[in-house]
């Protein structure tokens, strides 16, 4: 099984993605160093694409992620940060966010977010 990848960019002074279109489960996300700090949160659509709504585990919490400092890789000296987001499920479009949806946090320089893809 192959994987793919997408990426989710989101503009400086702005704090969500475009939509990006993918089939499958996101298995990792690659975060830039100049992530600025907030935590990492969610919207899907279930009716392809037209309306987004923030997710939520079965429990009923936002889904989110902490964005930790990033590593830097001793060989091409890029620094990311993987994050392994184990309760998305299959997806078919996704908005990444920065920061949950009642408190959004801009980022200050534009960020490419690489999703990795199991189809």
């Amino acid at each position: 099984m192959s994987l793919a990848t997408v990426t989710a960019h989101i503009p400086a002074g702005q704090s969500a993605s475009a939509p990006v279109t993918f089939s499958g489960k996101v298995v990792k996300i690659a975060v830039p160093a100049n992530w600025t700090d907030a935590p990492m949160a969610f919207k899907t659509s279930e009716d392809g694409g037209a309306t987004y709504r923030p997710m939520y585990r079965s429990d009923g919490n936002l889904i989110q992620m902490p964005v930790q400092l990033p590593v830097v890789d001793a060989v091409t000296q890029a620094a990311t940060t993987l994050l392994r987001p184990e309760f998305l499920g299959e997806l078919d479009n996704l908005v990444v966010l920065s920061g949950p949806p009642d408190d959004l946090v801009p980022q200050t320089y534009a960020v490419d977010i690489v999703l990795t893809i199991e189809p």
